[in-house]
């Protein structure tokens, strides 16, 4: 974030410092655009093993998706049910000092606009995952638990490949996509390419 987080009642209406969203950040007039302003899943459990464990890691990611279930079940008996249409879902998450898992807000058909190159890759993946997942034309293998970057962790119960011996759940957020399509082999707009920027790799 470019905006440092500060407790300070005199900066309470500074929305940078307690906002931290691209949407908001890139018009603050110190954004540094060559820096970026988003991590992958993969980076946050890695620094958060880094500084922190891997059984706290484990805990965290284990803890943001069970907040994204109870959210899905909590509105499940008034979610349209239809099976000619679906819709993606875009969850913002806040950690605290103390790493509890906090949801801000759940968004409807969230953004899919990309600020940098690496920004674009990850959503292409995440649209190429979602209409593999839809499988319109019947191609796909019979299902798996794991498609892309997609990890089903509900089938009428928890999935019991995810339960570990002392009921608690884990989860594989923040681990590698092995099918993901590489950067490389992504063409992207000139304006992206254009971009100068730190961020190789948000997936």
């Amino acid at each position: 974030i470019n905006a440092e987080y500060m407790g300070d009642l005199k900066n309470i209406n500074d929305t940078f410092v307690h906002l931290t969203n691209v949407a908001v950040q890139k018009t603050n007039p110190n954004y540094n655009r060559q820096q970026g302003c988003k991590w992958s899943m993969r980076k946050l459990k890695l620094y958060i093993q880094s500084k922190y464990g891997e059984d706290v890691a484990e805990r965290v990611t284990a803890d943001i998706q069970d907040v994204v279930l109870k959210a899905l079940l909590s509105v499940a008996k008034v979610m349209i049910n239809d099976k000619h249409c679906f819709e993606l879902y875009g969850y913002d998450i806040l950690l605290d000092s103390e790493l509890k898992v906090w949801v801000i807000e759940v968004n409807a058909s969230p953004s899919l606009s990309a600020e940098t190159a690496a920004d674009y890759d990850l959503k292409y993946n995440l649209l190429m995952d979602t209409l593999n997942l839809i499988d319109m034309e019947n191609r796909r293998p019979p299902p798996d638990d794991r498609l892309g970057g997609f990890d089903l962790i509900w089938r009428d119960g928890p999935i019991a490949a995810l339960q570990n011996p002392d009921g608690s759940t884990r989860s594989l957020l923040g681990t590698r996509n092995d099918q993901a399509i590489p950067p490389h082999k992504i063409t992207k707009p000139a304006a992206l390419l254009a971009k100068n920027t730190n961020e190789k790799e948000l997936m």
